[in-house]
C-alpha cells in the first residue's frame, strides 16, 4: 500500500482536530497506522503529535501524548493475541479509545462523538483495505 496516503490522513486529522472539531481523529489515525504499518516509530510520532496538539489546543503539555502512547501500547499488546485488522477490532477499539479520550478532556456528548468517530474510522479503514487489495491484485497480474 502507498504509505503516503496513511501519513496524509494523519496530517489532515492533526489539522482538523487542532482547528475544526473535537473528534479524536488523530487517535483514529494512529489506530489505522498501527494496524497497517506496525512500526515502533509510531510511538515517537505519537509523542510529538500529542505535544503539537497540546500546543494547538492550549492544554497542559504531555496529556495528549500520554493518552496516545497508552492507546498504542494497548493496541500493540493486543495485536499478538487478536487479529487487529478486522472490522470488529477497529470498531470496538476506536470507540473505546475515543470515549476515554473525550471523557478525559471533559468533552460534552462524548458517547455520541465516540460512536461517530468509530464509524468514521471503520469507513476509512475499509477504504484503505479495499485500496490495498486492489493494488495487490493489479501488482501480481
Amino acid at each position: 500500500m502507498k504509505q503516503w496516503i496513511i501519513w496524509l490522513i494523519l496530517f489532515l486529522s492533526i489539522i482538523a482536530e487542532g482547528t475544526i472539531t473535537t473528534l479524536p481523529l488523530v487517535l483514529s489515525s494512529f489506530l489505522i497506522l498501527m494496524v497497517f504499518l506496525r512500526k515502533n516509530i509510531l510511538f515517537w510520532i505519537a509523542l510529538i503529535v500529542g505535544l503539537i496538539l497540546d500546543l494547538m489546543l492550549v492544554r497542559d503539555l504531555g496529556l495528549t501524548s500520554v493518552i496516545f502512547l497508552f492507546f498504542l501500547i494497548i493496541i500493540s499488546l493486543y495485536e499478538n493475541k487478536f487479529e487487529t485488522s478486522t472490522s470488529a477490532f477497529i470498531l470496538i477499539s476506536s470507540f473505546l479509545g475515543s470515549l476515554i479520550y473525550l471523557l478525559f478532556f471533559g468533552i460534552q456528548n462524548a458517547f455520541i462523538q465516540s460512536i461517530f468517530c468509530s464509524f468514521l474510522t471503520l469507513l476509512i479503514f475499509k477504504l484503505l483495505l479495499i485500496s490495498e487489495i486492489k493494488t495487490k491484485k493489479y501488482k501480481f497480474e
